[in-house]
């Protein structure tokens, strides 16, 4: 209930409970200035945190130069296929 906005929360009650008891409570509450009004967590990531992160994995895997590995290890595969002899 803790992140539910207050008219959500007045709606809500167990099943064992006297509704008309939890409202009670619940105007209580309110009529006393101990309920605030709250937003709902939007649970979204900070966009420019997103934009740093990705930045420092782009300069990480510049750094392990993984273009230049694949494509040395391309051409010494084409080497040892260009370079054994042709069964027929």
């Amino acid at each position: 209930m803790a992140d539910m906005r207050p008219d959500e929360a007045k709606q809500f009650h167990e099943d064992d409970e006297d509704p008309a008891r939890v409202f009670a409570i619940f105007d209580a509450a309110k009529r006393e200035g101990r309920l605030r009004r709250t937003e709902r967590p939007t649970h979204r990531p900070d966009p420019i945190a997103l934009r740093v992160l990705l930045a420092d994995l782009a300069a990480d895997l510049r750094k392990l130069r993984l273009r230049d590995r694949i494509a040395r290890a391309l051409h010494h595969l084409a080497d040892a296929i260009g370079s054994r002899p042709r069964v027929h």
